[in-house]
């Protein structure tokens, strides 16, 4: 069989889909890195048999995307160096197992995907994947399907529940960005946004993630008037709409209540979980009578961030003490999980109110910028800064073009960011979700630069 391009694009998207999927399913069998070689063999091959075809890849055509790929070349170089004053070197290296992975997948993406119907096929599949996920999340928490269950009290499938709520609203909205910017039809727009919001939010909503919530209500509201101004732009605003999108709003709504309340009166009668539920022996067991949605009061009461500001002031204490030399070039990479471990565990373990002696790795800045300033020191820290200033460039840029692509890249990189800032042991480069769209982002100022996205 002749190898054509079109089997790279799909290859490329399919990886891109288990990729995805890996983030909340955690494979046992490694489908996702099997997928990544058969297409970088392929890739490889294919190119070495049409070297035209890659003189065709102008990636660089658009010189924030050239400033962006050196800047992160740059950051990994500073890593790598970091790692040969590392107090942890085996520690330090073992977040490569996904840098490069995700490097191999920014390459592959580049090559394979550069066209608007690819890139839209590649949006519905990371869709796709966030409602399979959520699903799946639904299913495995009574007991229809057997998927391990972290928590008695909390719909999640790993037990880091920020990343797995923003992980599914990611993808949920980038589908339903998709589907207002191809679907025509309105009643038919709304009806899938529907389905596919039914299907999601009320999973999102009793994952306990109050960073979750905020980015869901946030990503409702810009989503909610830009359909509604995408409507009225195209004098398509009547009764039946209007009806169509309250149905929609109050049935998901209604769902996400509902589900809620089913949840605390299993924990309140002690049916915490249904017989045929995956657990062991790690399952956390919430206080009996969790409520999520009392939870979620803390966001607008305060308190929802107090253990986050007591092991960041732990961090801050640290570069205080810091010489000149180790304030511009830090102290190895990993060093910011360290003094968790080797300096600061009395104070984890107040922090945290036990006796167990903090584990290298469990505690670690909970911020992309101090783990960078205790690791790289300032020189680490700008390199960090400017890659984000270059796509903050790149997002406004987008603005220019086509806004519903301008408030995907909005929503996504907010999540993002989001997450960077109050977690992540390694800083946001071991963030695959980073790796992903920073591609993608790169990939729509190719496709604009090349006239390949109508305005």
């Amino acid at each position: 069989m002749k190898l054509e391009s079109k089997y790279l694009v799909n290859l490329s998207i399919i990886t891109t889909f288990f990729i995805w999927t890996d983030l909340i399913f955690n494979y046992s069998f490694p489908i996702h890195q099997l997928l990544l070689i058969l297409t970088l063999i392929l890739t490889g091959i294919y190119y070495i048999k049409n070297k035209k075809e890659l003189r065709k890849v102008d990636f660089f055509k658009n010189k924030l995307n050239k400033i962006l790929f050196v800047l992160l070349n740059l950051y990994i170089a500073l890593d790598l160096v970091g790692i040969l004053y590392s107090p942890v070197k085996k520690y330090s290296l073992t977040k490569y197992v996904v840098i490069g992975q995700m490097y191999i997948l920014f390459i592959l993406l580049i090559v394979n995907i550069r066209t608007k119907e690819n890139l839209d096929k590649l949006f519905a599949a990371i869709g796709l994947g966030s409602i399979i996920t959520a699903v799946s999340t639904f299913l495995a928490y009574f007991g229809v399907i057997n998927l391990y269950i972290p928590f008695y009290g909390r719909m999640c499938l790993i037990p880091d529940y920020n990343l797995s709520a923003t992980t599914i609203l990611i993808g949920v909205f980038v589908l339903i960005l998709l589907i207002i910017r191809t679907v025509q039809k309105p009643i038919r727009k709304i009806v899938f946004i529907g389905i596919i919001s039914f299907l999601t939010i009320p999973v999102v909503y009793n994952g306990d993630s109050r960073r979750g919530v905020m980015l869901l209500l946030m990503s409702s509201v810009l989503v909610g008037i830009y359909l509604i101004c995408d409507f009225y732009k195209k004098q398509q605003i009547n009764f039946k709409i209007i009806l169509a999108l309250s149905l929609s709003v109050l049935i998901v709504t209604s769902s996400s209540l509902v589900l809620n309340k089913v949840l605390k009166n299993m924990s309140e009668k002690g049916i915490i979980l249904n017989e045929n539920t995956a657990k062991d022996d790690k399952t956390l067991e919430l206080e009996k009578g969790h409520d999520i949605a009392g939870r979620y009061k803390s966001i607008y009461k305060g308190g929802a961030l107090s253990k986050r500001k007591a092991i960041w002031d732990i961090s801050i204490r640290e570069v205080k003490t810091y010489s000149i030399k180790d304030l511009f070039i830090g102290k190895g990479s990993g060093y910011s999980s360290y003094i968790y471990v080797a300096k600061y565990s009395k104070d984890i373990q107040n922090l945290y109110k036990n006796n167990e002696e903090p584990v290298l790795g469990g505690s670690h800045p909970h911020n992309l910028f101090l783990v960078d300033i205790l690791d790289g020191g300032i020189i680490k820290l700008l390199v960090e800064g400017s890659i984000w200033i270059i796509i903050l460039l790149q997002i406004l840029h987008l603005i220019k073009f086509n806004k519903n692509i301008f408030i995907m890249s909005g929503i996504v990189w907010i999540c993002i960011f989001s997450n960077c800032l109050i977690s992540g042991r390694y800083g946001f480069i071991y963030f695959k979700e980073f790796w992903l769209f920073a591609c993608i982002t790169c990939l729509l100022m190719y496709c604009e630069k090349m006239k390949l996205i109508d305005n």
